[in-house]
């Protein structure tokens, strides 16, 4: 806010667009996807898409994530800066978040990459602007998702909403607060200060620097104002904007981000709604200095900021004016929030609570032979948390089926005059479950289910209807037993997201199942792989969790047991390469080209090659610099056993 601001003169404004056409040119080539599914508004006008920019957010990010999922955000964008926190990390297996990232200074790209995600992925749909330490509230929030709220925009051709900032704080110091975990904080933020706000006409030409922007804007309320100062003005004497257009349609004339507060050829909505902004957490005034450190931010807020603490280490927003917000009356009391008169009718008619569905039953099917106490375990580990358990036992002489049926399982003896196969034990099984079985648990009767797997598989899959099958981290019981078992465990530990394929261990739709015919009997090895290679192909996802799913027995502890692994992943490759090796998956193609060339075609070579000129037997040792090639990875002794499992394999 300043007086007299008249609109940039012709040549200011020419110079103005040519260093923005630079700036987006360079933002251009900079923005880059990080992860994550990217947000499908197909057939849904109403859903809205959070868009929010972010460095080192790891402090509010899980408190933001469900605050926006619980109002009915549809999916997150979100806007990376350089995160080195953990931020990245933690979004990057969230089926509803999508990370782009530009490492170009904040000031310059701020508005460019709020535009280029909605624009690009957005269009025609609902944006709402938030930055992390926001959390935007609208009337009726309690009552309805906010899709009850854009799709009342849309029946009057409203294109956004603006709310107001309540900066929030606590009674006394905020030093004591700022390291506190962040539910502690939000209970205890809960005061502002409406003295000393400056409320403006909304087309103020005199007082508003970027009326400009708003001059082509209609209000459904004329009353609406933008609000400048509060209590960061009385404090630190920022003229900080209060006001913001956070939730916009981006469809044409609008355009939307064209300034932090602003969008511009808009209908705004006669509903307000409110911004509770902690921005005075997590660091804050080291965060400041920091700013002031690096240059980043151009309105120079962070500098009044950043001095007035330095000098006052007991600083408190808390005064004598002070108010406290603890629900959407004291919001619509102080003028922080408001609606229009004909909003609580339109929000009744959309507020008929949905049935909600019983929760899936989730049986069981657990394979084994001669697992004894590790069963034990298994079955002790399923035992409360499943309608049924069936236990297929593959000729067990140590009493496997009776401790099983004492535990309450169902038990299935596999005929043993047919070869065994996993497969074969797992279909079984599977059809031993009755007929209205949804989901299935399937796992190794050697592992123990993790205890919260259950809880955020299922949550998983009922908000993801096209995945049919869900894995997550296996890991070794006993990982430092053995080389052996370590290697295992490095094994295990697939990458998180979208995956191609699981192990034994899955949470799967018997639905999924069934439509492509289960498991193939026949395979020796590899049967999970090639089964979910048959499900992608049949539509549905595979997806890998960051999350404990089971702990692992391996009990290796002779070479002579990791060789026969070693082999039984040969016929997986062998087998799954001739069945679907063709293009475009070429399954197990790359592996048995591996196996072959280093288990036997080189050391053919070789040795053919030395009988006729001995010195070529030189060249055996490709194998010792191939372990030294690889031993970065997870050491030498990862290496040499991944080198000579070669010969197994082949």
């Amino acid at each position: 806010m300043s007086g007299s601001q008249a609109r940039p003169g012709l040549l200011a404004r020419i110079l103005a667009r040519r260093d923005k056409a630079r700036r987006a040119a360079a933002f251009e080539v900079s923005v880059r996807h990080v992860s994550g599914a990217l947000p499908d508004l197909a057939r849904r006008p109403e859903a809205v898409v959070v868009v929010a920019m972010v460095r080192d957010g790891i402090y509010h990010l899980a408190d933001f994530l469900a605050h926006y999922r619980a109002i009915g955000v549809a999916h997150f964008v979100f806007c990376d800066n350089g995160s080195t926190d953990g931020t990245l990390e933690a979004l990057r297996d969230a089926p509803d978040c999508a990370v782009f990232q530009s490492l170009l200074p904040f000031a310059q790209i701020e508005n460019l990459f709020r535009a280029h995600v909605a624009t690009r992925y957005c269009a025609y749909g609902w944006v709402l602007y938030a930055d992390l330490d926001e959390r935007f509230r609208y009337p009726g929030m309690e009552r309805a998702p906010i899709t009850a709220l854009t799709d009342y925009m849309m029946r009057r051709g409203q294109t956004a909403l603006m709310a107001q900032m309540a900066e929030m704080f606590p009674e006394g110091p905020l030093a004591p607060w700022q390291e506190r975990p962040v539910a502690e904080v939000m209970a205890a933020y809960r005061f502002t200060d409406p003295d000393g706000v400056t409320r403006l006409p909304y087309h103020d030409r005199d007082r508003i620097d970027f009326w400009y922007l708003l001059k082509d804007n209609r209000l459904t309320d004329p009353d609406m104002g933008i609000w400048f100062g509060g209590v960061r003005g009385k404090v630190f004497g920022e003229a900080c904007c209060l006001t913001k257009h956070p939730l916009v349609q981006v469809r044409p004339p609008v355009l939307p981000a064209v300034h932090p507060h602003c969008a511009s050829h808009v209908t705004v909505s006669g509903v307000m709604g409110t911004i509770l902004h902690y921005k005075f957490t997590d660091r804050a005034f080291a965060r400041d200095a920091a700013s002031v450190a690096q240059g980043g931010v151009g309105h120079g807020e962070d500098v009044l900021r950043a001095s007035r603490a330095q000098g006052d280490p007991g600083l408190s927003l808390w005064s004598e004016t002070a108010v406290a917000l603890t629900g959407e009356a004291d919001l619509l009391r102080t003028g922080f929030m408001r609606s229009p008169p004909d909003w609580d009718a339109a929000l009744a008619a959309t507020t008929v609570p949905a049935p909600v569905p019983e929760p899936a039953p989730i049986d069981a099917v657990v394979i084994g032979r001669n697992e004894g106490a590790r069963l034990q375990a298994c079955l002790d580990s399923l035992r409360g948390r499943m309608r049924r358990i069936v236990y297929v036992d593959s000729g067990s002489t140590d009493g496997s089926p009776d401790l099983a049926r004492a535990a309450g399982a169902m038990v299935v003896d596999l005929d043993m005059s047919l070869p065994f196969t996993a497969a074969r034990a797992r279909n079984a099984g599977l059809a031993a479950l009755p007929p209205d079985a949804d989901l299935v648990q399937l796992i190794d009767g050697d592992c123990i289910l993790a205890p919260d797997w259950l809880d955020k598989a299922v949550t998983f899959l009922a908000q993801h209807p096209q995945v049919g099958l869900v894995c997550g981290r296996r890991a070794e019981r006993f990982p430092r037993a053995s080389l052996y078992n370590r290697l295992a465990d490095i094994e295990w530990n697939t990458p998180v997201g979208e995956a191609r394929a699981c192990g034994g261990d899955a949470l799967a739709r018997m639905s999924a199942l069934r439509q492509v015919g289960g498991f193939r009997d026949d395979l020796i090895a590899g049967e999970e792989p090639e089964m979910c290679l048959r499900l992608r192909r049949a539509g549905w996802k595979v997806w890998r969790l960051d999350a404990a799913m089971t702990t692992h027995d391996a009990a290796m502890t002779r070479i002579s047991q990791w060789w026969r692994r070693s082999l039984r992943a040969g016929h997986a490759f062998a087998e799954g390469a001739a069945l679907h090796g063709a293009p475009p998956e070429r399954h197990w193609v790359a592996e048995t080209r591996r196996a072959l060339l280093w288990g036997l075609f080189l050391p053919l070579a070789i040795l053919g090659l030395g009988l006729i000129w001995p010195p070529a037997l030189l060249a055996a040792l490709i194998y010792p610099a191939q372990v030294l090639r690889l031993a970065p990875r997870h050491g030498l002794g990862w290496a040499a056993l991944t080198t000579l499992g070669k010969f197994a394999e082949a």
